[in-house]
């Protein structure tokens, strides 16, 4: 586009007083207004000692201008992902200062006078940015940047859209605290002179009203496409919308569909990370093509399926190792799948290595694992050996008392959207046939089938474990509606199951004797099963009994007994 600035010399060079900047609450801010903020946090930065500055804003006017004006002032700003009390701890001893909805920060400034030669151009070699990434080690990984590589960055995304986005503003539900949304939905539009939203549609009823108010371009996240909700009439609507970018993920088939169908829009999938920028793009017009475009002057090698990268938005012109499996096509590349233990939760990036040292810490386990379980939607899952102190914890606030506990804990440095929401709780970690923990063994646990609870006692013969039946599980659904009942025949699966795994007992099933229910059990009993085994006659006798007496009891047979 003709009007297009380098961030650089936006400032000084400016734009028509009267033309928009942003929209804020419905109103269109202008350039002038824009330029008065900008001012008022360039004089406050000034005022203040110390070359590092922390900010977080809700909202994204008050980000762009604090910004603006920090690097008018030589600032090098720190933009974290959130402002959660760890991540402030953190920051103490990395920044000089705070700005924005920190606690005990400056959250405003009034607009100050300014004149033409009140602005210079800034310095594109200076580290102007440092954003924030899970590293391997689970502790946060600081990014610099130096304003030329956003510069780089922004030049690449105006030279691929920025013709077909026209005029029309950016309204956008991602946060523009991290690399994607502050390209798309701040610097990017800065530079192009295109205004921008200063609040975030964070509901599917945001983004239908926005789009029945005005002609708009949306920059958006696999995890609000896939939620669009079909019952709106999208089709009143989605004339006004002009382009739709997503990020942070591959999009779902059926997002994917959902977005051709209710938008009218396939959406322009971007792919890239916090340390190399924006590598390439694709937009779909076959769900089943899942290649991607390199985005200008950058280049991509994947050699034994790792994929490596050389670009403009590099700090160097050498080769960056990302984490990520590809395979190299003519034109592109095939995504493969992760190659670390970072992964994405509704797009937030999230670092299992990070979770499991934060439960490390409270010196209730002795080993942890957390995994990842696929249903409806991603989500994180926790396998622990209790510590005797953990122990402890379980006795005294119960299996969910201690989960809620862990929960709440995890809060202050993981995300609500990353927060683990299954927990098992054993003796050991499971061991496949080498000898060896894998993550199949211990997906295997969360299996909804399978009794969890806490191992009492255990000798070569004998074990003896507290079991928790949860009001939740699948066992009581129609079994009985009016006065749910836990079925007889999962006590005998429970029985074979803990069985074959702690008392290593082979050979199938054969028959059962002396089976007798003296006791109905119902929902949150906290049951006590006793398993005895007699290897030479390959019988296992099982029983299940609570405060309440004995439930049930039985001999089950295994292959071999005459």
């Amino acid at each position: 586009m003709s009007d297009f600035l380098p961030l650089h010399s936006l400032m000084k060079v400016g734009r028509p007083a009267e033309s928009v900047a942003a929209w804020q609450g419905g109103r269109p801010v202008s350039f002038s207004e824009f330029t008065g903020l900008t001012a008022g946090w360039r004089d406050f930065f000034s005022s203040q000692a110390g070359v590092k500055w922390a900010l977080f804003f809700e909202n994204t006017l008050m980000l762009a201008t604090a910004l603006m004006g920090a690097w008018q002032s030589g600032k090098c700003v720190y933009l974290p992902s959130d402002a959660l009390p760890d991540t402030v701890n953190r920051l103490r001893h990395e920044v000089d200062g705070f700005a924005g909805d920190f606690p005990h920060a400056t959250k405003t400034v009034s607009p100050a006078e300014f004149s033409s030669g009140d602005w210079h151009a800034c310095d594109t070699d200076a580290q102007s940015l440092v954003l924030y990434t899970s590293g391997s080690t689970g502790e946060p990984c600081a990014i610099p940047k130096k304003l030329w590589q956003l510069e780089n960055e922004v030049k690449t995304l105006s030279q691929l859209w920025d013709e077909s986005l026209g005029r029309a503003p950016v309204f956008a539900t991602v946060s523009h605290q991290h690399i994607y949304g502050l390209l798309f939905r701040v610097l990017w539009p800065l530079s192009s002179g295109r205004a921008f939203a200063a609040e975030r549609l964070v509901y599917p009823e945001n983004i239908w009203k926005s789009l029945a108010d005005t002609r708009l371009n949306l920059v958006s996240s696999p995890s609000h496409l896939k939620r669009l909700p079909p019952e709106i009439n999208w089709s009143a609507v989605r004339g006004n919308l002009c382009s739709l970018f997503s990020s942070g993920g591959e999009l779902s088939e059926q997002a994917w569909q959902d977005c051709s169908k209710l938008l009218g829009r396939v959406p322009i999938e971007i792919y890239g990370s916090s340390e190399t920028g924006g590598v390439a793009w694709r937009e779909r017009n076959d769900e089943a093509d899942t290649s991607w475009c390199l985005m200008p002057r950058v280049e991509v090698n994947c050699p034994q399926d790792i994929m490596t990268v050389k670009s403009p938005h590099l700090p160097t012109d050498e080769w960056y190792q990302t984490a990520d499996r590809a395979r190299c096509l003519s034109s592109g590349f095939q995504l493969l799948g992760r190659c670390d233990r970072l992964v994405k939760i509704e797009e937030k990036r999230v670092s299992l290595t990070a979770v499991e040292e934060r439960l490390m810490e409270t010196r209730f386990f002795e080993e942890v694992r957390v995994i990842t379980l696929h249903d409806a939607r991603l989500r994180l899952a926790v396998f622990a050996i209790p510590s005797s102190i953990g122990w402890g914890k379980y006795e005294e606030l119960g299996r969910k008392g201690l989960n809620a506990w862990l929960r709440e804990y995890l809060r202050a440095s993981v995300v609500p959207e990353a927060l683990p929401r299954q927990w098992r709780y054993s003796h050991e970690m499971p061991l496949d046939d080498r000898g060896k923990v894998t993550e199949f063994c211990i997906r295997q646990k969360f299996d909804f089938r399978r009794p969890h609870g806490r191992l009492l006692e255990r000798t070569g013969e004998r074990v003896v474990m507290e079991l928790e039946v949860d009001a939740s599980s699948v066992f009581f659904k129609g079994h009985f509606p009016q006065h749910p009942i836990f079925p007889g025949v999962v006590q005998v699966e429970w029985a074979v199951i803990l069985g074959r795994e702690l008392l290593r007992i082979e050979g199938g099933f054969s028959e059962i004797k002396a089976l007798k229910f003296h006791r109905i059990i119902t929902p949150e009993t906290r049951v006590k099963m006793e398993l005895v085994y007699q290897a030479e006659c390959h019988s296992l006798q099982f029983s299940f009994s609570s405060k309440a007496g004995e439930h049930s009891a039985g001999r089950i047979l295994f292959q071999g007994e005459r």
